[in-house]
């Protein structure tokens, strides 16, 4: 076994090939260069169980089998995997056009054709798997940015509805939220009252005690207003000491 170890070592291969021959091969090279997690089967019918089971990171496919040719297992796996189906490096003693086209067609990364170079096959597989760790990388960085440009919109689309020192709806939501009582009110034959409530001399609260004062008895009024609410009353703050209620 070689004393450096492969750059993906922990990689899960996978090795299918009807001719036992060439699995032994491809095992005993792929173990001697450091790779730790590898299997190897003859039957292609049992590919699509083991990648149900526990998806490799790579699998090496012959594409003349009985019972299930290469293609037919490559096309398996992106019925049943899609975008998440394993890379894919085609093993075939003579690669014609065709074979190419098609392989390409279904999504193979890479080629390795019989009798096999041992240098050439250790190099494909390195590029290959170093390929597929930069793209799952950057998916799992875009599903981040994704995650967190959609948390960053949630708290925009709330700051731009609501008042930020109370956290009741500010006056572009009450008045939409005005407009929906007034139609429920008239389905339901009721009338509404609107509450205009302004706080004398909170100036004097500001300008003695300073605007951290003012803000708590912003909140406290806010909390006081809150508990004498009924379902269906709605209460907004317009701006500086002026709230406004529906009941």
């Amino acid at each position: 076994m070689t004393d450096r170890v492969p750059m993906h070592a922990e990689a899960d291969i996978l090795i299918v090939d009807d001719n036992p021959a060439n699995v032994e091969l491809l095992l005993a090279l792929l173990e001697d260069e450091g790779y730790l997690c590898l299997e190897g089967m003859t039957d292609p019918r049992r590919v699509a169980a083991r990648v149900a089971g526990r998806m490799p990171d790579l699998i090496l496919l012959d594409v003349r089998m009985p019972h299930l040719s290469g293609f037919e297992v490559m096309e398996q796996l992106a019925a049943e995997s899609g975008r998440d189906a394993p890379a894919v490096i085609i093993l075939t003693a003579q690669i014609d056009d065709a074979t190419r086209y098609r392989s390409l067609e279904l999504g193979a990364r890479d080629f390795l054709t019989k009798p096999f170079d041992q240098v050439e096959v250790l190099q494909r597989i390195r590029n290959v798997l170093h390929m597929q760790r930069l793209m799952k990388e950057r998916a799992e960085r875009a599903e981040l940015l994704e995650a967190l440009v959609a948390e960053r919109t949630q708290e925009l689309v709330a700051r731009a509805r609501h008042d930020p020192l109370t956290g009741l709806p500010n006056r572009l939501m009450f008045f939409e939220q005005l407009g929906k009582s007034i139609a429920l009110a008239a389905r339901a034959g009721r009338q509404l009252a609107v509450l205009f409530i302004d706080l004398d001399r909170f100036k004097d609260v500001n300008d003695t005690l300073g605007h951290a004062a003012g803000d708590e008895l912003l909140v406290a009024v806010t909390h006081r207003l809150t508990s004498h609410l009924r379902a269906g009353d709605a209460l907004a703050r317009l701006g500086g000491d002026e709230f406004i209620c529906v009941v």
